[in-house]
């Protein structure tokens, strides 16, 4: 059975593809017709030109979308499936005590933390007693498993950058730095940063979501259970 991280780039990898192609086509339009500028019937051949782009790339967003929300669904499913190790007696005792203080220092959490790093629940909690003390800082780096919290926060990100990457083959980045441009000094001919174009599953999730290395396998771990 196929993985959800694997499905995702599949279907990512044949989306990206078939996009730069409907782009290419359209480029290789635009420079035939460009001969014929000035002259009777360019405008209106234009306007088809371009009115095509438009549908073929409407169409590809609306073939692909419903597929992306299925695999985050499965990866949101595969998240609250995942068991839970119950912290052990002497970790459960050391989180009471870390509880009990009335003031709570950074080192003494980090101390904790290192205590209990074999567990991602008894990682979290200790977290969670420093944000009560003020002191906003995560352990969860310490532990050898991403917690359930860090992958539905990725899943999450990712929905939420999905409909900028169908709309756009372009950066946002460079998108927002052309907009302020324009607004403070006015139009500038500076063309857009295409997005890279990723040529296998680890540079999908690199380029598209900033996962790799250990945090890409632990992620991996839990959404493709």
């Amino acid at each position: 059975m196929i993985k959800n991280t694997e499905l995702f780039y599949v279907k990512a990898k044949a989306f990206q593809d078939k996009r730069e192609e409907i782009e290419s086509n359209y480029e290789k339009g635009l420079k035939a017709l460009d001969r014929f500028k000035g002259s009777k019937g360019y405008e209106e051949e234009l306007t088809k030109l371009k009115e095509k782009h438009e549908a073929d790339l409407t169409a590809l967003r609306d073939e692909y979308r419903p597929t992306f929300l299925t695999i985050f669904g499965g990866m949101v499913d595969a998240i609250g499936r995942r068991s839970v190790s119950a912290p052990t007696n002497d970790q459960i005792n050391l989180l009471n005590v870390l509880k009990m203080k009335k003031k709570v220092t950074l080192e003494e959490c980090q101390r904790t933390a290192e205590a209990v790093k074999d567990n991602p629940i008894a990682v979290s909690v200790v977290t969670e007693i420093a944000h009560d003390h003020g002191i906003m800082h995560s352990f969860d780096h310490l532990c050898p498993e991403m917690s359930s919290g860090r992958a539905s926060e990725i899943v999450t990100n990712m929905k939420d950058g999905l409909e900028d990457w169908l709309m756009y083959d372009t950066t946002k980045a460079s998108r927002m730095a052309k907009a302020f441009h324009e607004e403070h000094y006015g139009a500038t001919t500076t063309p857009l940063v295409k997005r890279t174009l990723f040529e296998d599953e680890k540079g999908c999730f690199r380029d598209l979501i900033g996962l790799e290395g250990d945090s890409m396998k632990q992620f991996s771990e839990i959404v493709d259970a």
